[in-house]
């Protein structure tokens, strides 16, 4: 028994640091842009015609895809050189990226993998949400003659935010415990650039053997997401409307 020696380790421990502060970065930039793209894009979706139905099989796909398949894609589209993305910016006369493989751009290059897999089901959700709302909100709108914008900051969003709520909670506590995606592209690099929690605790408890220090940072990251979900209950409870 060491008491709380291994708390005392992580919280001194600079990886672990670094893995808190990219788990931060990447929770916030994966589930905001996330959340706006989510709903624009459902609500551009939400018509019941062909295209538009074929629009949304498509953009579903990318989310029953293994996370091993998607990493494996994206690692050969990434590539600093030759790579299809780096292909397509030259051919544009823009400037190139090292993507996964600088330590600047790596980070943020995993947030877009994660956002692009993640769309098709935030986009479903969204439009099961929009479904949900009664038409004659819409018709007592358009009879009072209200704008397109007005209609949607005043109407869709307070009664979507149920909807919005949920892929807030769920997203976020998706983010603090990304591992997957870390370990078949970068493995914490370069550097310690990519380096997260879940990711951490990997390699503290697996590679190292260091299971009360792997324990001590899981317990952390419980914590953690379990008082992301007390904040987000907390602060959107008086924003959510329910029918």
């Amino acid at each position: 028994f060491v008491g709380l020696a291994n708390y005392k380790f992580i919280f001194q421990d600079d990886r672990f640091l670094v893995s808190l502060k990219n788990t931060i970065v990447f929770m916030l930039v994966t589930v905001f842009v996330g959340l706006v793209f989510k709903v624009l894009i459902g609500v551009f979706l939400n018509k019941n015609k062909p295209f538009h139905n074929m629009v949304q099989t498509i953009m579903f796909t990318p989310y029953i895809i293994a996370t091993v398949a998607v990493a494996t894609i994206f690692k050969y589209m990434m590539q600093p050189t030759g790579g299809v993305f780096n292909q397509v910016l030259s051919a544009l006369h823009l400037p190139t990226s090292y993507w996964y493989m600088g330590e600047e751009s790596a980070l943020m290059s995993l947030a877009f993998i994660s956002i692009w897999s993640g769309l098709g089901y935030g986009v479903l959700i969204v439009i099961s949400g929009l479904r949900a709302i009664p038409n004659y909100v819409y018709e007592a709108a358009r009879l009072d003659k209200a704008s397109k914008s007005n209609t949607f900051f005043h109407i869709t969003l307070p009664l979507l935010s149920p909807t919005v709520f949920y892929l807030l909670v769920t997203s976020s506590v998706n983010a603090f415990t990304t591992f997957d995606i870390v370990q078949m592209m970068t493995q914490g690099g370069p550097g310690y650039s990519t380096y997260m929690l879940a990711y951490y605790v990997y390699m503290e408890g697996i590679r190292f053997m260091h299971y009360g220090r792997a324990m001590a940072a899981s317990v952390g990251l419980l914590v953690i997401t379990s008082t992301l979900s007390v904040i987000n209950f907390a602060l959107a409870g008086k924003k959510v409307h329910y029918q």
